[in-house]
């Protein structure tokens, strides 16, 4: 039978662990911290998602207005016609919506607004231009970019329209004078880019009506701006 190896003494007994759980406490409250952190910075996402959701359910700061009756291009805007409603816009909308009625209160409608839709600032010329709807003519002509200013034409702006005639004197001449633009749109496919334009033009005489209508036809058309 095999000897029985050495007994130990108390001197000789085992190493005190106390010092290596006193580590393992230690790395053990690290975690604990870090969880403590990673807890509240989650706190803090609910928290802003709750804001968002808030925010979205608040009601809109801005009211833009809407058609409340159809409108129909050629008509007066009446107070009866528009209405405004609270809505929260995209920028790029919101900078063409309208927000106050006196903008467009007397005004001339140049393009249908159907009922509930916006309003936006490009379907209505200003009560200056209102002024002259009940005389005068107003006819749309098809034009090349070139001619129509590059399309740098703005609904309720005045121009004077020319025709050309190379064997007049000077080559042209004006054949309507403070001709007030109702319209600017693309002529055929809207993707092609340089292509001609649809003006709307209103003329106070019915001379200077029929003298577009004629040099339309001959596709001798030019639109100036004139500066004062």
């Amino acid at each position: 039978m095999p000897p029985a190896g050495p007994s130990l003494t108390r001197e000789q007994s085992l190493p005190n662990v106390e010092p290596q759980q006193r580590r393992v406490l230690s790395v053990r409250t690290g975690v604990r911290a870090r969880a403590v952190v990673g807890g509240v910075l989650c706190a803090g996402a609910a928290m802003g998602l709750w804001w968002a959701f808030e925010r979205a359910d608040a009601a809109p700061d801005t009211s833009y207005l809407v058609a409340r009756s159809p409108l129909i291009p050629g008509s007066a805007v009446e107070p009866g016609d528009i209405g405004p409603i609270p809505i929260r816009l995209p920028d790029e909308i919101a900078a063409t919506a309208v927000s106050e009625s006196a903008e467009v209160l007397g005004g001339i409608v140049v393009r249908a607004v159907h009922v509930g839709e916006l309003l936006a600032s490009t379907d209505v010329v200003g009560p200056d231009v209102a002024a002259t709807r009940l005389r005068g003519f107003t006819l749309a002509v098809e034009l090349d970019r070139a001619r129509a200013l590059n399309g740098n034409l703005v609904p309720g702006e005045r121009v004077d329209v020319i025709a050309i005639d190379r064997d007049a004197p000077g080559g042209g001449s004006v054949i309507a004078s403070d001709a007030a633009i109702f319209d600017v749109a693309e002529a055929g496919d809207v993707s092609t880019l340089g292509g001609a334009l649809t003006v709307t033009l209103h003329v106070a005489r019915v001379s200077e009506a029929t003298a577009v209508a004629a040099a339309a036809d001959e596709n001798a058309l030019i639109l100036a701006r004139v500066w004062p």
